[in-house]
């Protein structure tokens, strides 16, 4: 669950919850391969590893993005409550 949140829940959020899906994923494979068969889920643990990779991977990305465009989520929200149209924007250009 750890590493599907990473992944969803990118930056700040992923950069914290894919180590954690990483390290559970790799624990609990070591603990089902010490069990000698008598624990499952090991396509689970993986999946659990390479989620959380993706998470850590995809954090990094957007952190590093938001690091070279600082005003990108002022520039959004900005936009997102703008009531300017289209075609004023065409205007201007």
């Amino acid at each position: 669950m750890c590493g599907i949140t990473s992944i969803l829940c990118t930056g700040f959020v992923g950069i914290v919850l894919g180590p954690t899906a990483l390290g559970l994923g790799l624990s609990a494979r070591r603990r089902i391969r010490a069990s000698n068969g008598w624990r499952t889920g090991e396509g689970m643990a993986t999946a659990g590893i390479v989620c959380g990779i993706i998470g850590i991977l995809l954090s990094i990305v957007y952190l590093v993005f938001l690091i070279r465009n600082p005003d990108f989520i002022g520039d959004f929200l900005d936009d997102l409550t703008s009531t300017t149209t289209a075609d004023r924007r065409l205007q201007n250009a």
